[in-house]
């Protein structure tokens, strides 16, 4: 008998899903790989990824305004 129902298994991977998916539209958005979304599915890693996100400059807006 597995320790974890495969239905949590499966409910857990679609909500990190719907989070995952909007995650990679905004940074492609702001000009960043859409990729990295896939830290979400790793809530440790995603906190990290968006302090990071919080403080550095951001590609779409390092370039000169005209």
């Amino acid at each position: 008998m597995p320790l974890i129902p495969q239905q949590v298994i499966y409910v857990t991977l679609a909500l990190e899903m719907l989070t995952a998916i909007p995650a990679g539209m905004s940074l492609k958005r702001i000009g960043f790989s859409p990729w990295w979304a896939l830290l979400c599915f790793f809530p440790f890693f995603a906190i990290i990824a968006l302090w990071v996100l919080a403080f550095i400059r951001w590609p779409q807006n390092a370039q000169p305004q005209p």
